[in-house]
């Protein structure tokens, strides 16, 4: 990948983003992972406009837990599953961080057993192919409710779960 990922530049690039890569490249990216990993993809799409518009304060860190929580009651976890592993983009200053693994963590104890072991890490984006795969499929959705440019987002749409507006 990071041959393709660095063909032609000048800057050697570390990081799959889905804003800087081209649409060639996504799709490369996509039909390696497809081929060993059974894909789903579970989004939500905040209108940030409506939603200022209707509260005069909103702490964005708040709206980011709300929305984690959210998205996370669409995923399918099995109930009996003994061990869940969550990674997010560690994007939080420390104590948000902490306010946000220790919520999805007390979420994620409420639906599973007793006995399932539950981990929670926050790192950098550019640490974890998983979380830069995040990005690319992101981007596509991204750029579909706010361009209404299907390009990127037609190649894995059949991929999606979940698309809720909110």
């Amino acid at each position: 990948m990071q041959t393709k990922l660095n063909y032609r530049s000048k800057r050697k690039k570390m990081e799959l983003k889905g804003s800087h890569t081209n649409l060639d490249i996504k799709k490369y990216f996509y039909r390696k992972l497809s081929k060993t990993t059974d894909i789903k993809i579970n989004s939500i799409i905040l209108n940030k406009k409506r939603l200022l518009s209707n509260i005069k304060h909103v702490d964005p860190h708040r709206i980011y837990v709300r929305l984690s929580y959210q998205i996370l009651q669409s995923v399918d976890i099995q109930n009996d599953a003994s061990f869940v592993h969550v990674t997010a983009d560690r994007c939080k200053r420390d104590r948000e961080a902490e306010e946000l693994s220790s919520f999805l963590k007390s979420h994620l104890e409420s639906i599973l057993p007793l006995t399932s072991r539950i981990t929670i890490e926050q790192i950098p984006s550019i640490n974890d192919f998983g979380l830069q795969a995040v990005d690319m499929f992101s981007y596509g959705v991204f750029r579909k409710y706010e361009h209404h440019d299907l390009e990127w987002y037609k190649s894995f749409e059949d991929r999606i779960t979940t698309e809720v507006v909110v």
